[in-house]
């Protein structure tokens, strides 16, 4: 299977109907990944194998519509496709063409990854060695645990409070800044 093929598999699977949510601006429901991994199969979102980026990482970009990742990348790892729904949980951002701040941006991206993991009883990498990050995944944890076991759609004030704080907290990966600016708009243009 090609890198594109794993991430339709991913994202066409049927438990992604329950990862629906409200962070912020941002607005996650599992219909979309569908329509995401259709623009995949018809090219408006494309697949790019770099070897350039980690085999842990895959990074979305909005400006050329298309996902960078690994070449080696093992797409049967729970981690990985973990990934993918995070990643394509930016291009759902894009697909609405909303500026979102990161905070926003970002703190749907982990919840909906951490829902995965819970709808599908796998239990998530939390990363040793970097604290922040770590906060990061166990808050998003925490509200997509809520989520998944109220029912409820929001993250509520306090959650949202502490993600930002979170992803705030979460400034360089692998020696590079990630998150230089929380108010730094994400102006999602549509694909």
């Amino acid at each position: 299977m090609s890198a594109q093929d794993h991430f339709i598999a991913v994202l066409e699977e049927p438990n992604n109907r329950y990862i629906n949510f409200i962070c912020g601006r941002a607005r996650v429901y599992g219909a979309a990944y569908r329509t995401i991994a259709t623009a995949i199969r018809n090219n408006h979102i494309r697949i790019v194998e770099d070897g350039r980026i980690p085999l842990s990482a895959m990074e979305y970009n909005f400006l050329r519509n298309d996902v960078r990742v690994n070449g080696a990348t093992d797409f049967s790892h729970s981690d990985t496709k973990s990934l993918i729904i995070h990643e394509m949980t930016h291009a759902i951002e894009d697909f609405h063409r909303v500026t979102l701040s990161r905070a926003d941006a970002e703190g749907a991206a982990y919840i909906a990854q951490m829902m995965y993991l819970k709808i599908n009883n796998l239990s998530p990498y939390y990363e040793h060695g970097n604290s922040s990050y770590m906060c990061l995944q166990v808050t998003a944890n925490n509200i997509a645990t809520r989520i998944l076991r109220t029912g409820a759609s929001t993250v509520t004030p306090e959650e949202y409070r502490q993600l930002v704080a979170d992803v705030g907290g979460f400034a360089v990966m692998e020696g590079r800044p990630i998150y230089t600016m929380l108010d730094t708009p994400q102006p999602y243009n549509g694909f």
